[in-house]
């Protein structure tokens, strides 16, 4: 009886740890990374007029301000926070959104270089920095992206 009860608790405990996995996958996909890189950048930079407050694990990433995801996954296809008061430097973790083909982060406070990481994103079509305190040179690191089409800063 005691090696059932423990085969049943292990077999309960195994089944528990796959559905949190299986949850967080989604199109044989997994959903969480692309969630984790977002609330890494939301926590990297200023946001003194809490736009990306509904940035949370509550809902899909997919469904916050500013975030579009490609339709048949939770990819995220463009970034597209112009003019909401973000300040900070651009964060490398960017770079790990793989699907990623626009960057619009115009028109806020954001300063430093452009990150090199980003060079490695092969849909990568459009980075838009226009107003803001952005130094330095376009690292060579982009001409990496063959789709890359246009650089605005």
């Amino acid at each position: 009886m005691r090696h059932f009860h423990f085969s049943l608790m292990l077999f309960i405990l195994f089944f528990q740890i796959f559905a949190c996995y299986s949850a967080r996958k989604v199109g044989g996909i997994d959903s969480g990374t692309e969630t984790e890189v977002l609330l890494s950048f939301k926590s990297l930079v200023s946001d003194p007029q809490n736009a990306l407050s509904g940035w949370n694990i509550s809902y899909s990433h997919c469904t916050w301000f500013g975030v579009n995801c490609t339709s048949s996954t939770t990819k995220v296809q463009s970034l597209h926070l112009s003019s909401l008061g973000l300040f900070g430097i651009i964060p490398p973790q960017l770079s790990n959104l793989t699907s990623l083909k626009t960057l619009d982060l115009s028109n806020n406070s954001f300063f430093g270089q452009i990150p090199s990481e980003p060079g490695h994103l092969n849909s990568l079509q459009h980075i838009i920095l226009v107003g803001n305190i952005i130094n330095g040179t376009i690292p060579n690191s982009l001409s990496h992206c063959r789709r890359l089409e246009s650089i605005m800063f």
